[in-house]
């Protein structure tokens, strides 16, 4: 599917390259948004964070859900209720080290997977 790149605007300054950050998810029905915190601080070695780039793989196979990249309070990029697979990138300004991936389902038959890449804009 086709996703929105809620990030737009300038890279955050800095240089990016810190290391990074990797996870991945899988799971199927809850009633409330299933959330996973990425947090790259043993990857920072003290310099600070300005911003990140995160690259959101997901499938949601047969029964769509949804998908969101939430950082700093705010969404960067929203996959809307879909079916099948797709990547969301997003790009965002300021200084946690931590994003969050959350998932919203609202079939109880659903099963869903991700694997995430958090680029870390440094000083």
């Amino acid at each position: 599917g086709t996703a929105d790149d809620g990030g737009g605007g300038a890279a955050p300054a800095g240089a990016p390259g810190a290391g990074g950050a990797t996870s991945s998810g899988s799971g199927g029905y809850s009633a409330a948004p299933q959330d996973r915190v990425i947090s790259g601080g043993s990857a920072l070695a003290g310099r600070s964070v300005t911003g990140v780039r995160v690259t959101l793989n997901y499938d949601a196979y047969g029964i769509p859900d949804e998908f969101q990249i939430v950082y700093g309070g705010g969404s960067l990029a929203n996959s809307g209720n879909t079916s099948g697979s797709g990547t969301l990138t997003g790009t965002g300004r300021g200084n946690d080290p931590n994003v969050t991936i959350r998932v919203i389902t609202r079939n109880q038959s659903t099963a869903w997977e991700w694997d995430c890449r958090v680029e870390y804009f440094v000083q």
